[in-house]
Parts: structure tokens; C-alpha cells; sequence
């Protein structure tokens, strides 16, 4: 199984913190603040899975 089958989302916070948006605190915070949109959806709670694929 490849590791683009779909089932490999991690957080985002993690996400944004391996893309150089800030440390993984910062990235909590920003979310939690609703300064944050995944496909034009404002993300405001911890715990949002993506696909780092897509």
C-alpha cells in the first residue's frame, strides 16, 4: 500500500508546521483563532486531518 491511498492525513497543525507556517504551537493557535482555511472552510478546532497530497 502506497502512502498516497488516502490514508495517511496527519493533523494540520503538524501540516503547517513541516510546510513552515510556524511551530506546531503557533499553527494551534492560529486554528483555534480561525485564522486558518482548508478548500475555503474556516478551520477552528484542533484535530483536522488533511491529505498532504492534494
Amino acid at each position: 500500500m502506497s502512502s498516497t491511498d488516502g490514508d495517511s492525513k496527519i493533523r494540520l497543525q503538524k501540516f503547517l508546521a513541516s510546510a513552515g507556517v510556524g511551530s506546531r504551537r503557533h499553527c494551534e493557535e492560529l486554528i483555534l483563532a480561525g485564522r486558518v482555511c482548508v478548500d475555503g472552510d474556516v478551520v477552528n478546532k484542533l484535530g483536522a486531518l488533511v491529505d498532504p497530497y492534494q
